[in-house]
């Protein structure tokens, strides 16, 4: 665990970036930054998301690979959403020139960007590498060994290994043997490579030194030496000064501030809140205040904290609720809405899960209402039966049919049945009783089931296909009827449509 750990700075980058992410890492390494990059330092064997959590908590920078491909990865945004939660510094670097989207925006708009669109490549990098050293310097790991001098040897009027322009060379290993390479970990810059660049980048990797055609090559690169990195030491115990005075942290990450406290013999206690300007996990105040006295040599720290909701969809309300309190969110609010799914699930969620949001802003949970049984209407007048379904916010559809013992315009069958648990919008079927019966209609009788026709004389309806069959109404000439069954010889069951 301890290898897995020992590095500087973490690189941020899409998949799609790889080779750029690559070139960006070895020539950092190349020049004594300890780097953590994905796949390459994921243990054999661990969970990849554990690994990257665990990497990027150990960094004290982030390079975000800024591209099109990055702006459009879910992964590279809680990456970076992460590394804000945590305080941790991000060097965005820009690889092609592309509209941000208002989610990267969000967090690192605000940030300085490292343009690396046009070549040559390798001196953006070297830009780079001296940015980030200054940054380190300031904010030196307590295990973090001296940084041998990369590359080839020196000649004594060569510029030191630390210097912003490449070192000389005929060649370059992909990987510099370094007291961390066997646990360097990727930070995400923000450096942006366009595709006009790509040759320049793989020429910064093998190391040629490009302008200088007529430069004889160095001697062979000196051997590194080989440290062992040791674990980090347990923190020393917070020495409790009750009359020191509460130090100036307002602005400052969370984890800067903590320190500082600590460090002037303080007992911190952390709690967060919603700052209408502060959007990254910074010090918004103290209690009590800078430069007061708190004679039980505790303070209370304020800071802008946002945290990742977890997707609840699809789950129970009980179990969404459940999750969503466990993780810190107290305000939950619950939005009916009509679904097919069961009653009591959650459909929607804002914001969507795997955003980060503030705690005490509310989640609004868009959950299938509870669906009222179906009220019976069968036997019931048509108008009647539609006009209660409709009021119910149902669809009604009407089928008439022929049913010898019904009475003409009632209800005689429903779907679904009554008693069925239905959401507002969905569609009850009537089927109603209309006149009807076997009528002579040789022009019919050639007709498919289902098919209208007008009857183009007065015929008689029978309860019966044949002329002796009890009479039980009459269709007039130019009355529309439909087909329900024939019997082939002129004799056709239809039912009345107008």
């Amino acid at each position: 665990m301890e290898e897995h750990l020992a590095h500087d700075v973490l690189i941020s980058y899409s998949t799609l970036d790889k080779l750029q992410a690559d070139a960006i890492c070895n020539r950092l390494e190349s020049q004594g930054i300890r780097c953590w990059i994905a796949p390459r330092d994921v243990p054999a064997g661990s969970e990849y998301a554990d690994s990257i959590v665990q990497a990027i908590e150990a960094s004290q920078v982030m390079v975000l690979i800024y591209s099109a491909h990055a702006d459009a990865s879910k992964q590279v945004r809680r990456e970076v959403e992460r590394a804000v939660s945590n305080g941790i510094t991000i060097m965005p670097v820009r690889i092609e020139a592309s509209e941000m989207s208002p989610a990267f925006e969000y967090y690192v708009a605000s940030l300085h960007w490292l343009d690396a669109i046009n070549p040559p490549f390798e001196q953006h990098i070297d830009k780079l590498a001296t940015d980030l050293r200054a940054v380190l310097d300031k904010r030196p790991l307590g295990d973090t060994p001296a940084r041998p001098a990369a590359g080839p040897a020196q000649k004594p009027a060569a510029p030191p290994a630390t210097h912003a322009a490449p070192p000389v060379a005929t060649h370059a290993p992909a990987q510099v043997a370094t007291p961390s390479a066997a646990a360097s970990g990727g930070s995400r810059t923000g450096i942006m490579i366009g595709a006009g660049a790509l040759a320049a980048v793989l020429l910064g990797v093998v190391g040629y030194n490009i302008g200088k055609p007529d430069a004889e090559p160095a001697p062979p690169p000196a051997p590194t030496p080989t440290v062992t990195p040791t674990p980090d030491p347990s923190p020393a115990p917070v020495v409790l000064n009750p009359d020191a005075l509460v130090p100036a942290v307002a602005d400052t990450s969370r984890r800067d501030a903590v320190k500082t406290l600590e460090a002037a013999g303080l007992k911190v206690k952390v709690i967060e809140e919603e700052h209408t300007e502060l959007r990254f996990p910074k010090v918004i105040r103290t209690e009590p205040g800078a430069g007061l006295k708190t004679p039980a040599g505790e303070v209370t720290l304020v800071v802008s904290g946002m945290r990742d909701v977890p997707s609840v969809v699809d789950q129970p309300i009980t179990s969404a609720k459940k999750l969503l309190t466990e993780r810190g969110f107290t305000t939950i609010e619950v939005k009916e809405v009509a679904s097919a799914k069961p009653e009591g699930t959650v459909v929607g969620m804002v914001p969507a899960g795997g955003l980060a949001h503030f705690k005490a802003k509310p989640v609004i949970l868009e959950v299938v209402g509870a669906k009222p049984a179906l009220p019976d209407v069968v036997k019931r007048p048509s108008a009647d039966a539609e006009k209660l379904l409709k009021e119910a916010r149902y669809a009604v559809k009407i089928e008439r049919s022929w049913k010898p013992d019904a009475t003409t315009g009632t209800v005689v069958s429903m779907a679904p049945p009554a008693g069925t648990k239905l959401s507002p919008g969905d569609t009850v079927t009537l089927t109603v009783a209309a006149n009807g019966g076997w009528v002579w209609a040789p022009i019919a009788a050639k007709l498919a089931t289902n098919k209208d026709f007008r009857m183009p004389a007065a015929g008689n309806l029978r309860a019966e296909p044949k002329s002796g069959g009890k009479t039980i109404g009459v269709l007039r000439a130019g009355q529309t009827a439909r087909v329900i069954e024939s019997y082939g010889d002129g004799w056709v069951k239809v039912v009345q449509v107008d």
